[in-house]
């Protein structure tokens, strides 16, 4: 008997079936699930990534009504240089972004010294 007259047996993972049969049956599923998902998983994290990238700039209004950059400000540094956390400012605004996508909200808290914001927190 030839190799070629053998028949062969596949089996089928139904781990994507099963969530999206979720999605359409309207049951809420979680993030882990959502994100075993290689389309959704792979747009969140290009999206995460390229919002990451873009740098943060600060304006002010003068008093003609017309806007100007604020140069030199400590916050600009906070957002875009050095967050005063373990996570720099990429990984920060990378996890607030993945957050928003999959969660609908992320959060960064400021930790104060008196008037002055030292660090930001993921």
């Amino acid at each position: 008997m030839a190799f070629w007259n053998r028949k062969e047996k596949r089996q089928y993972i139904t781990t994507v079936d099963d969530i999206l049969a979720g999605i359409i049956s309207k049951s809420e599923i979680t993030v882990e699930q959502a994100l075993n998902v290689p389309a959704l998983s792979s747009c969140v994290d290009f999206i995460s990534q390229k919002v990451a990238e873009l740098p943060v700039k600060l304006y002010r209004e003068t008093e003609n009504n017309t806007t100007e950059e604020v140069k030199n400000d400590r916050r600009v540094s906070l957002l875009n240089d050095e967050t005063g956390d373990l996570l720099d400012c990429y990984q920060l605004k990378q996890a607030v972004v993945r957050d928003m996508l999959l969660g609908g909200t992320g959060y960064i808290y400021p930790e104060w010294r008196r008037n002055n914001v030292v660090s930001l927190r993921y």
